[in-house]
């Protein structure tokens, strides 16, 4: 992408690479961590891996423009930011597609920490360690 028509939104339709089940998970979830912790020991091996491997593919799009703010931000944080946004569900997802500076305020807002027990960072991956322990996860970056 060239940096005066960067969107990636022209890139990647949402209805055709997000399948159900992902917003069905989440939606089971119910914005708790507690809940979705147990919606995850449920999953089968391969599906858990799969959920994991969606999480990550679907963070790594909110790093690109215009979901990346015009001012300086940590990639990081960008990712975090948007792990809370799709554990938010598919409506709130779709909110924030149509509308990337809601992104900038809920990063500036850093709503992945003051509203932390509303989002599933991380918990797939700790449901793969509980149940596969010493294995690593299929297709997922490990350097995390």
């Amino acid at each position: 992408m060239t940096a005066d028509g960067d969107d990636v939104r022209m890139e990647f339709d949402p209805a055709e690479w997000i399948p159900d089940w992902f917003w069905d998970r989440i939606h089971q979830g119910g914005q708790d961590r507690a809940r979705f912790q147990e919606v995850c020991r449920q999953m089968e091996r391969g599906e858990l891996a799969e959920l994991i491997y969606k999480f990550d593919e679907l963070t790594n799009i909110f790093i690109n423009p215009p979901f990346r703010p015009p001012f300086p931000s940590l990639e990081a944080w960008l990712e975090d930011t948007a792990h809370w946004v799709l554990s938010q569900g598919k409506e709130f997802f779709d909110q924030v597609w149509q509308n990337p500076a809601l992104f900038w305020t809920l990063k500036n807002d850093n709503m992945s920490v003051t509203q932390a027990e509303q989002g599933y960072q991380g918990i797939p991956e700790l449901v793969w360690t509980e149940r596969f322990p010493g294995e690593d996860i299929p297709g997922h970056r490990q350097d995390e």
